[in-house]
């Protein structure tokens, strides 16, 4: 008796994925857990006769009916060479302080104009204890 491989084995391979509201995804699995969830990248989705590029996908695994493996696709591993390099992100520009969008501090504080009544001043409590 043949076992079936485990569906960790799928990861990084491209594959087809049929759900059961009729749509077909396309991509490569990134991740997938014990519900069926899964994790595509750079996926397209077709329904019927047109198709969209959706980019990263987290489908979940209910809406699965199930998932071929694409054997005719070749899958891409990640280059570790060290021509590709992280480059750091550019730190977030400040806007300028202008004279339009400065505004001086006030002086003194402001009372307000008006006093609701029983949040003015607190009366002292004549009894004696």
């Amino acid at each position: 008796m043949v076992r079936a491989p485990k569906l960790v084995n799928y990861v990084g391979s491209p594959l087809t994925v049929h759900a059961l509201n009729g749509y077909v995804y396309t991509g490569t699995l990134l991740a997938i857990d014990r519900h069926m969830n899964m994790v595509i990248s750079s996926c397209c989705c077709r329904v019927k006769e047109s198709a969209r590029s959706l980019g990263l996908v987290v489908l979940r695994g209910e809406e699965v009916a199930f998932f071929t493996q694409d054997k005719d696709v070749i899958p891409v591993k990640p280059s570790t060479s060290s021509a590709t390099q992280r480059v750091k992100p550019a730190p977030p520009q400040r806007p300028a302080i202008t004279e339009s969008t400065h505004k001086p501090a006030p002086t003194k504080p402001t009372k307000p104009s008006f006093v609701i009544p029983g949040l003015g001043r607190v009366a002292k409590s004549k009894v004696k204890g």
